[in-house]
């Protein structure tokens, strides 16, 4: 089976076992259940169906720092900004 995933506007493809990177969950904690409602569920069949998938929540943290380098050759002008975007890790559970 394989799952279409819709959390937080975006759409993850996953199969049971799969670990998942997805955006920053407020109020999560380790090893607390999270239920993704109505998850496109792709069979043998040629049906689609809709599903409830129950998954795990692995950990957070933070993505890797992208930066954004701005500047304007023979003006001085030099603009660097990073960023770290946060991110929840949740493992898909057997169904």
């Amino acid at each position: 089976m394989v799952y279409v995933l819709k959390i937080r506007g975006k759409e993850f493809l996953a199969v049971p076992g799969d670990k998942i990177k997805v955006p920053f969950i407020e109020g999560l904690k380790e090893g607390e259940r999270f239920v993704v409602e109505n998850a496109l569920v792709f069979d043998e069949e040629p049906e689609i169906k809709t599903s409830n998938v129950e998954t795990i929540v692995e950990g957070s943290g933070k993505e890797r720092t992208v930066i954004a380098f701005k500047y304007r050759p023979k003006k001085g002008y030099r603009n660097k900004k990073g960023n770290r975007q946060k991110f929840t890790m949740l493992r898909i559970s057997e169904i």
